[in-house]
């Protein structure tokens, strides 16, 4: 029996003990393969003859997407813990938050650090809020290269007791047209490739555990789509080698199927970038709120 299917049988950690708990770091040593199998997985190289697409599947001058941070050392690895009682069946991705402080060298090793903040508790059936932090440092200099700041729902974890959630400000894009927009194709099999980067929660893959979460089928991962976008901004920014993206962040306002067409506008304004994204097939917005900033760094890694 799998152990998605096993998940009460196991004596855990409360849920709301989880901000006194210590993570063992994890380390990941990557090479080029692996970032070039991350940006299939975002759908990069739909036009292989584009030079700027080709710059992150080929090895000839490879370029590494600002987001490939977010995947490296199993930042949530930790939620597959079968020790704590975060029913993964039933959990979705808030909201990400990332900062990018010094570039990825093209092959390395990387330590990540891992911190949960806060619990909130919305009550029963409607779920626990996570707060959590993610550091992740360069192996050998000891360079920090981003913080990742996330927020994730536990659907079948409410009633336990804890704090409130909060009032949140909600960041809205701009009241009038976009500056740019852009459509991408998604394709059937994106999820099943994006997995491969290192998120293995079966609601990404299984159709049995999707139909139970009250989805039709397996669903994209949130940080895929977010990789999408910052693909499409750097292709419209125009960003070199040395200039990149800063930080990016977004909300989660719904959830893209493998296979749907997805519209995103773009605003630039007073340097800062907002965005959101929508499913064309379903016109319902998926990613809000968005925004990001890029800078040039000084001395690449």
């Amino acid at each position: 029996m799998s152990i998605w299917t096993n998940l009460h049988k196991t004596p855990r950690i409360p849920l709301a003990d989880l901000p006194m708990q210590e993570f063992h770091p994890i380390q990941e040593r990557y090479a080029e393969r692996d970032a070039m199998i991350y940006a299939l997985g975002i759908g990069i190289g739909q036009n292989p003859t584009d030079p700027f697409e080709l710059s992150f599947v080929y090895e000839k001058g490879l370029d590494i997407l600002p987001t490939f941070n977010a995947v490296l050392a199993s930042p949530s690895a930790w939620m597959q813990d079968l020790k704590y009682t975060i029913d993964l069946t039933q959990l979705v991705a808030l909201s990400h938050h990332l900062e990018v402080f010094n570039k990825l060298p093209p092959t390395g090793s990387v330590t990540s650090y891992v911190r949960v903040t806060h619990i909130y508790d919305r009550g029963i059936g409607k779920g626990a809020v996570i707060h959590w932090e993610r550091d992740l440092v360069l192996n050998g200099p000891g360079q920090l290269i981003s913080r990742m700041h996330a927020r994730a729902l536990a659907r079948g974890n409410g009633g336990f007791g804890g704090e409130p959630s909060p009032e949140r400000h909600r960041q809205n894009v701009p009241v009038r047209p976009s500056d740019y927009s852009v459509q991408w194709q998604t394709s059937h099999s994106q999820a099943l490739l994006y997995r491969l980067s290192g998120d293995s929660n079966p609601l990404h893959a299984d159709p049995e555990i999707a139909r139970s979460a009250s989805f039709t089928r397996p669903i994209l991962h949130g940080l895929c789509t977010l990789g999408i976008v910052a693909f499409n901004l750097m292709k419209i920014a125009r960003c070199s080698d040395a200039s990149q993206i800063r930080s990016i962040s977004t909300r989660y306002a719904g959830i893209v199927y493998p296979g749907e067409k997805l519209l995103i506008n773009f605003w630039h304004e007073e340097g800062q970038w907002h965005f959101q994204c929508k499913s064309c097939e379903r016109d319902a917005i998926v990613l809000d709120g968005g925004t990001a900033t890029l800078i040039k760094y000084a001395s690449p890694v």
